[in-house]
């Protein structure tokens, strides 16, 4: 089975719950993909298009 986190939080590196969500996931279950929109997304834009096309499984 696959998983995916999305983190929507700007600012999820000064976020408590954030922060401990995103590190714990990454310790105990490493398998899980983290997405981090603000990453991916730095300038608030989105990609449609792009997006559309990830795989979901």
């Amino acid at each position: 089975m696959k998983a995916l986190i999305v983190v929507g939080h700007p600012f999820w590196q000064i976020s408590v719950a954030n922060k401990g969500i995103v590190e714990a996931v990454k310790k105990l279950a490493p398998e899980i993909e983290i997405s981090i929109l603000k990453e991916e997304y730095p300038s608030d834009v989105f990609d449609i298009g792009t997006e559309r096309k990830m795989p979901m499984s």
